[in-house]
């Protein structure tokens, strides 16, 4: 199982136009250039979790949760309802209404891959 551990600040994105389209993100919160300075703070102990986003295109706040399990959060916005489950490496939401998304560690780095409506996006996160 992965280290998961750590403060994560968005390095890089891309591909992200399309996901946020398909997802409906209103037009004045679409543009991914807000993402910079964005932070994820991971708290894994086991298989229990406690992730807080601050800053970004959502809003700020704290998710815990269990893997497997449910899982609820926010996405650009929206809230989002799924099963949490390791795949591999990669700690995988699959949401309902298709949402899909992943966290991989390599590294220093954690990558974030978004999925929904046939795009995907990538945000990377390097670890404070």
């Amino acid at each position: 199982m992965p280290d998961f551990n750590g403060t994560f600040t968005v390095a890089s994105f891309d591909g992200l136009k399309t996901v946020l389209d398909n997802f409906g993100v209103p037009e004045e919160r679409r543009d991914p250039a807000k993402l910079q300075g964005a932070s994820v703070t991971i708290k894994q102990d086991g298989n229990n979790f406690s992730i807080t986003t601050t800053g970004g295109l959502g809003q700020t706040g704290t998710n815990n949760f269990s893997v497997p399990g449910d899982y609820d959060t926010e996405l650009f916005g929206r809230k989002v309802k799924g099963k949490v489950a390791f795949e591999g490496d990669a700690l995988v939401m699959r949401g309902e209404g298709g949402a899909v998304i992943k966290r991989e560690i390599a590294g220093n780095q954690m990558t974030y891959t978004v999925e929904f409506g046939g795009a995907s996006g990538k945000i990377v996160f390097n670890k404070s």
